[in-house]
């Protein structure tokens, strides 16, 4: 029968459980079919409620959509850092393209930070989620551990005490009345050992599930710490690299204006003033001695 299998199962509890159990296996009365089904009910009702839950938050986007942002983020990365020489060198494009470019990339960039930091949150949210889920799951198969433990209990009485008592009593004086009574109890035993089955399967859901919960919540909290590492070390790395090529084209850029600058010639201005003084006295000198011959030729 089914409740042969349920009477070895091996519970764990502490005494004080156990003594809670057996206060519970003292109420549970097997002539009452609405008992038998509804016990327990409240406890499985809650456990598979919890993997809804679970299953609800597992297939959301939160994981898809980080995985596609931090692929769009290399690929940009990599596209504006692969034509040209080193890996941020200007190449043969012009300073003003590849500025131009850049600009465009960063903004693109920082809107895609900005996207990894709210998937992140959603992460962290996730993963309270799965915390507070498995503690509750823990609670929840702890709480039907009791009721397994009260049920076993109960049976075995029903079984080894109650069954044979009442078989003993039809054989002594069979009647139709002793039968009928004996044949409902045995199927409302058999009843109650098929619900503790059923118990024993929404244990181990209950154990599933917490193994579940855990492999989600390191899935979230590693694919948590890629984001914090695009976050806090890819991009400003990237920026960095680029702060240094534009710094060096600065420096280059500088570097070709003052040699611009030392091909102009720029005289001294005080030099140029004394020139232009000299000349000037040169042309009043010769005004002069144009008059004073000008002079000589009218006598």
């Amino acid at each position: 029968m089914a409740w042969q299998v349920m009477i070895s199962m091996t519970i764990n509890l502490s005494p004080q459980e156990l003594q809670k159990a057996n206060s519970y296996a003292e109420k549970i009365d097997l002539n009452n079919s609405a008992v038998i089904m509804q016990y327990a009910a409240p406890v499985q009702r809650r456990i598979t409620s919890y993997s809804g839950q679970a299953l609800e938050i597992a297939t959301g986007n939160a994981s898809n959509e980080a995985v596609e942002i931090i692929n769009q983020l290399i690929s940009k990365i990599s596209r504006f850092a692969t034509p040209r020489k080193g890996l941020f060198g200007l190449g043969k494009k012009s300073t003003e393209d590849w500025r131009s470019e850049y600009q465009a990339t960063s903004r693109d960039i920082k809107t895609l930070a900005l996207q990894l930091e709210r998937i992140q949150f959603q992460l962290y949210k996730d993963m309270g989620l799965y915390q507070e889920m498995a503690k509750q799951n823990q609670d929840a198969r702890q709480e039907l551990l009791l009721y397994l433990q009260a049920g076993k209990t109960r049976l075995e009485t029903a079984q080894k005490l109650e069954l044979p008592m009442m078989e003993t009593k039809y054989q002594t004086s069979p009647t139709s009345q002793s039968g009928m009574i004996l044949s409902d109890y045995e199927a409302q035993v058999d009843q109650f050992a098929k619900k503790l089955q059923d118990l024993q399967v929404t244990k181990i859901i209950s154990e599933q599930f917490e193994a579940q919960l855990d492999l989600m919540y390191q899935t979230a909290q590693t694919l948590s710490e890629k984001l914090q590492a695009t976050i806090t070390h890819t991009i400003p790395l990237w920026q960095n690299q680029v702060a240094i090529a534009l710094g060096l084209d600065n420096i280059r850029r500088a570097k070709d204006t003052d040699r611009a600058i030392n091909q102009v010639d720029f005289a001294d201005p005080a030099e140029k003033i004394s020139q232009l003084t000299t000349q000037i006295i040169q042309d009043i000198d010769d005004k002069k001695t144009e008059l004073q011959e000008l002079g000589q030729s009218n006598t």
